[in-house]
């Protein structure tokens, strides 16, 4: 291979601080499913081992499936030890509070999956730009290696990062070459994005073609094939929008102008068993953070065309806003703008409720 630094290609140290740092590195999920492991330590049941082996195999979730197991179990023990006092109150608060335990279980449960599956689209998108980095290197200088390893230095994704570690792979000596180290994650690739790993091998073709015809050739079928696998996948995610966007349509604008039409009615009919605080509650609290969630979820899988923004490690996060000589911080800020915004509503609230109990008392 050539030298590490020409070509902007990173040197060997800057992979294996990578592989390091990221070993050793848990995110708050992770933390959260070992620390419930230590405090319950709950062996998953076989058909949920089965269901969740693979997800965390797919999005690299350094945890086991009994310690996700252990942590939906605390989590809805602990989310129905501080709710169920409160559904004590009325039937009302009974069915809204008694809904967030399943729900947080649900949530911790699926989330391997659903995390999973973002990395997966994710993996997807970043194809395209690994795949132009490869073909614009292997179109100066038709070496695969170097070629994968100036990828590698360029990538950030879920990809640039298994790149990373099959090129420390190579230089620590686990495998003797770069397409047995490829090979130990192809089968990953496959399952993420099939016409990524065609890609790959229709590349490798380069080393061997000896005119400049041939290569170019070959580089412009595996921009292609990768370019028509994207533009694929993009159909089939429009295509499955339909039902989705219905039930968005339907508890975003139907069910609000019907509950707006409908209460008013039972007020009437039914004096003094409608709150209006529950009516609020419901409102303002509970329906947006369900459509929230809903869409979050909705938007999180889309593949394709949607590019999702690289941190680059180069780039520090932005943290204070610069007016001449004074910095102000942007998470205190944006508070307290957002709450500026939200007080006429707060108080035309707090203003109905005194009155509903003055009137009531």
């Amino acid at each position: 291979m050539k030298e590490y630094e020409e070509f902007f290609i990173r040197s060997p140290e800057y992979f294996r601080e990578f592989v390091e740092r990221e070993r050793v590195t848990l995110s708050l999920f992770e933390k959260l499913c070992k620390f419930s492991n230590r405090v319950l330590k709950i062996p998953a049941p076989t058909f949920l081992k089965k269901k969740l082996d693979t997800p965390i195999w797919l999005g690299d979730i350094k945890v086991s499936s009994s310690e996700v197991f252990s942590l939906a179990i605390f989590s809805f023990l602990l989310s129905l030890f501080i709710f169920l006092p409160l559904s004590f109150l009325d039937f009302p608060s009974t069915l809204i509070l008694l809904i967030f335990p399943p729900f947080i279980l649900y949530n911790v449960l699926s989330y391997p999956h659903f995390y999973s599956e973002v990395l997966r689209i994710r993996a997807g998108n970043e194809s395209v730009s690994v795949v132009l980095y490869m073909v614009t290197y292997l179109s100066f200088t038709p070496v695969y290696e170097s070629a994968i390893a100036y990828t590698a230095s360029r990538c950030h994704g879920p990809l640039g990062n298994d790149l990373k570690r099959v090129m420390w792979n190579v230089l620590s000596g686990k495998y003797p070459t770069m397409k047995q180290a490829l090979a130990a994650y192809s089968k990953k690739w496959t399952l993420w994005n099939e016409e990524f790993v065609e890609t790959l091998s229709t590349l490798q073709l380069v080393e061997i073609t000896p005119s400049e015809e041939g290569r170019n050739e070959i580089l412009k079928v595996a921009t292609e094939r990768m370019m028509t696998g994207n533009y694929k996948k993009m159909e089939e995610y429009a295509d499955s929008l339909r039902t989705p966007v219905t039930l968005l349509m339907f508890f975003g604008i139907m069910l609000p102008l019907m509950g707006l039409v409908m209460f008013p009615l039972i007020s009437i009919f039914l004096t003094g068993l409608v709150n209006p605080l529950y009516v609020g509650i419901g409102y303002i609290i509970i329906l947006p953070f369900f459509l929230w969630w809903f869409l979050h979820r909705l938007i999180s899988k889309r593949p394709g065309v949607y590019s999702h923004s690289e941190k680059l490690e180069e780039v520090a996060v932005k943290r204070y806003i610069e007016i001449k000589k004074l910095k102000l911080p942007i998470l205190p800020l944006g508070i307290l703008l957002g709450f500026l915004i939200m007080m006429p509503g707060l108080l035309y609230y707090v203003e109905l409720f005194s009155y509903h109990h003055f009137i009531y008392s």
